[in-house]
């Protein structure tokens, strides 16, 4: 079947290293999931070398047809005979200079490996091995007396050229090219470029042309190279991760291109978070446009090298593993599937390094980082629908609607294209979906290699408007920022001065409104939208038991005496902001969340002046914690503590792994209860809400304390805190005045839809309880197995969300595709639909 994954058991020799690394690799990972894949099959495995970590890998085909793999650890060059994949062998190593980065090419029976390391004596240079007998090569020649070292290797077969880039040597740095015309004594051509910032990243190179992707410049750099030892410029263009040609300041890092089999379009990545694949068509040279971008996946992923064989091209995405997608339209490619070689959360630059396709049987191999060389067959036999999604009748398109067949799924794009693989068969059902919208199901009659189009047109549901004025309950006085959230949707909105605000566009139901706003106790009602028109809300905010704008020292302690960080220390103050370069991403808040004329927050580091430097002041080298004074919520029902933070977790080379940690003490600090761990940190300033018995069943004096930590590699950690208040929860869905109806037993319209859907990761559901009440939530494959118990025990009175992190029975991550989270509470019980996408 098309979306079977089949693993057999690890090759021989690596049996219980792998199980012993994948195992501490969960433990690491905590609710992650183990490897996964679609449509593409593992047929071995071998990680000989996890101690050391790897890079690259290629493929070598011997004259007989014989098929190899090169596989690069940190201190060598693994050779590996496949010609039964399913049992490799590796027949030889080769010890190289110990660098991260060494990468091969095959010209004939020679093998060339470039290593990049150029300090002291220790130069990586070329290697060269014969593979004349590939079940015993030997290396013929190692040299570094004119190239100390490159970054990466190109080969030109038809006319016996190689290209070094990033490379440096005798003659400077630049791209060194050579003639193969002596294949075991490469002689100098010349040095294209001058460094940096003039730095080529990777060439390819196909006919006489050349694509230079040009690293910090940001641009793809076309070359006429007739005649290789004068490369001239035929023309150049930024991309979205770099920036335009003439600008002086970069942002990112154009780092690798492959074209189309005709040459038309150019496959380029930038090894940006959430800049992905790119396709650009070279048609009109003075003209060239972009015609293409993959949003398939979560967005902090990173596209590394893109490969393509034939029609199919094989991506190397590190923690999203290798994809595979179908170019048979070049401009629009479909993905086909994937091998997830990485089982921790997504974002940073482990995982797959590389996918190397050049092998007549079919199979592909890919590296991965930390677990080594992965044999891998794509299934083909598939059919290919594609269109575009929008509102019926000839409304604009819809961007983020759900497309399922199965265990198939994909996502509208921003343009409202999608293209999805999905199985062969006489009735296909496609299924259409985004909030707001009516479902639509499709049955189309797919045949394998078909590659059809069908344009689908989604109907608005019937809709109605929510408005409303919050007040604060002690005057009737308007507050203005309030935050109005409709409960398991993404509807929100801010209110005005007057302390106003209105959300159109709501499709007719029942939903839960939540009204928060800084200084105030939060309130959640009750509003049913009925068509054509408006639903008007009314919200008196009462006064919490403690609130902390953190405009003045109010007791507050700034550091632990086990604390080690050595930058990006708490401290109180009025934020100035940062951004990372790369992306755009603000790294540390610009301003705190109070409304005017609040300032100050308490934030990790500060620099002196608004900067869009991410390094500056954030945290590094261990950890910093912030702890409150007493919150006196002794003899309260249902006490809370609600707070605003703001979080920023980015890791240049690993997985984000240092979460920002909330701890209770009801001791006076002697113990600590951990009661949240934020790995993902949404977007801005957001919400929390701590239900303090649900730790504590008689609080007393209750200290809160926050721990920021980067512990890991190199990388971004920021966080700040604002707006602390202390309250009870027992008057959060009731309205003291004017009066309001309270809400009755747990009804469908008091539990949310589960957002996001579609999701990646975890997902939610809001649950608005009257009273304390026995809750079981459980969720439920497509075809009515349970796969996960996400809730079975007693929640007290108020808002509560029920969380389910994506894993199934056993700790694995569920399949893309769709689930029912299924919820019952005396008597009654809902059911709503999630969609997954892997």
């Amino acid at each position: 079947m098309l979306f079977t994954c089949v693993s057999p058991a690890p090759h021989p020799a690596v049996r219980v290293v792998r199980l012993v690394f994948i195992a501490l690799l969960l433990l690491l990972a905590g609710p992650a999931s183990a490897q996964r894949c679609r449509n593409v099959t593992l047929l071995s495995h071998m990680n000989l070398y996890g101690s050391s970590g790897y890079s690259s890998c290629w493929s070598y085909v011997h004259s007989d047809g014989r098929e190899y793999a090169f596989e690069f650890a940190q201190t060598g060059a693994s050779v590996v005979r496949l010609t039964d994949p399913a049992n490799p062998v590796e027949v030889a190593f080769f010890n190289l200079a110990d660098s991260r980065w060494h990468e091969g090419r095959q010209y004939q029976h020679w093998f060339y490996i470039t290593t990049e390391i150029t300090t002291g004596r220790n130069f990586g240079g070329l290697t060269i091995i014969d593979m004349a007998d590939p079940d015993h090569p030997h290396t013929v020649s190692s040299f570094h007396s004119n190239l100390y070292g490159a970054h990466t290797i190109e080969l030109d077969t038809a006319r016996g050229l190689l290209y070094a880039a990033g490379a440096a040597g005798a003659s400077g740095q630049g791209l060194y090219i050579y003639s193969l015309a002596d294949p075991t004594n490469p002689v100098l051509l010349t040095v294209y470029g001058n460094g940096f910032p003039d730095y080529i990243h990777t060439i390819h190179v196909d006919g006489l042309r050349g694509y230079a992707s040009m690293g910090i410049l940001g641009t793809v750099r076309i070359l006429d190279l007739t005649d290789p030892a004068h490369p001239t410029t035929i023309t150049e263009f930024g991309t979205p991760g770099g920036l335009t040609p003439g600008t002086t300041l970069s942002h990112g890092s154009t780092h690798s291109a492959w074209n189309s089999v005709d040459g038309r379009y150019l496959y380029v990545t930038d090894e940006v978070s959430g800049v992905g694949l790119y396709v650009y068509d070279l048609l009109n040279l003075s003209n060239i446009r972009q015609v293409y971008r993959y949003e398939g996946l979560p967005p902090r992923t990173v596209a590394h090298d893109p490969v393509i064989r034939g029609n199919l091209q094989f991506q190397a995405y590190y923690t999203a593993g290798a994809r595979v997608y179908d170019v048979s339209n070049p401009a629009w490619p479909a993905e086909i599937g994937y091998y997830d070689t990485f089982p921790g959360r997504d974002g940073g630059f482990q995982g797959c390094w590389e996918a190397a396709p050049m092998f007549p049987s079919g199979i592909f191999i890919a590296s991965d980082i930390e677990t080594g060389l992965y044999v891998l067959r794509v299934n083909t036999n598939y059919g290919i629908v594609r269109g575009t999604v929008q509102q019926a009748p000839n409304g604009p398109v819809i961007v983020g609607a759900a497309v399922t067949q199965g265990a198939a799924s994909t996502v509208s794009f921003s343009d409202g294209r999608y293209s999805i693989v999905v199985d062969p068969g006489s009735a296909v059902a496609l299924t259409f979906s985004q909030f707001g919208y009516e479902t639509l199901t499709k049955t189309l009659s797919v045949t394998p290699g078909s590659d059809q189009t069908f344009n689908a047109s989604l109907r608005l549901k019937d809709a109605g408007t929510l408005s409303g004025v919050v007040q604060r309950g002690s005057d009737a006085s308007p507050l203005s920022e309030a935050e109005i959230a409709v409960l398991g949707t993404p509807l929100r909105a801010l209110t005005d001065a007057n302390g106003a605000f209105t959300i159109a566009s709501i499709p007719v139901g029942s939903y839960q409104v939540r009204c928060v706003r800084a200084g105030q106790v939060p309130r959640v009602l009750a509003a049913t939208i009925t068509k054509g028109s408006t639903t008007a809300l009314s919200y008196f905010l009462a006064s919490p038991l403690s609130y902390d704008d953190v405009e003045a020292d109010r007791g507050w302690v700034l550091g632990d005496k086990f604390d080690d960080a050595t930058t990006g220390l708490w401290v109180r103050g009025v934020p100035n902001g940062t951004i990372y370069i790369r992306t755009g991403e603000p790294i540390q808040p610009g301003r705190d969340h109070t409304p005017d004329p609040g300032a100050a927050c308490f934030v990790t580091g500060n620099a002196l002046v608004p900067s869009t430097n991410s390094l500056t002041d954030c945290v590094q080298g261990g950890q910093t914690t912030l702890t409150s004074p007493a919150l006196h919520l002794g003899g309260f029902t249902d006490p809370r503590i609600g707070y605003w933070r703001w979080y920023a977790n980015y890791f240049f080379e690993f997985t984000p792994d240092d979460p920002l940690v909330t701890q209770l003490s009801n001791d006076g600090g002697q113990t600590w209860v951990s009661v949240d761990s934020l790995y993902e940190p949404p977007s801005g300033w957001t919400y929390t809400e701590l239900n303090v018995a649900n730790t504590f069943a008689h609080p007393g004096d209750v200290f809160l304390r926050f721990i920021a930590q980067n512990r890991g590699d190199f990388g971004l950690v920021e966080a700040a805190i604002d707006d602390i208040s202390s309250y009870s929860g027992s008057g959060i869905g009731a309205q003291a005045a004017p009066a309001a109806p309270v809400l009755a037993n747990m009804t469908a319209s008091m539990v949310g839809r589960p957002h996001p859907s579609p999701t990646h990761g975890p997902a939610g559901i809001d649950l608005a309880l009257a009273r304390t009440a026995r809750v079981r939530a459980d969720v439920f494959d497509v075809q009515g197995r349970l796969v996960r118990t996400i809730q079975d025990g007693t929640l007290t009175a108020g808002l509560h969300v029920l969380s389910w992190d994506g894993s199934i029975v056993g700790g694995s991550r569920g399949p893309a595709g769709s689930y029912w989270v299924r919820i019952s509470s005396e008597g009654v019980t809902t059911s709503s639909r999630l969609v997954v996408l892997r």
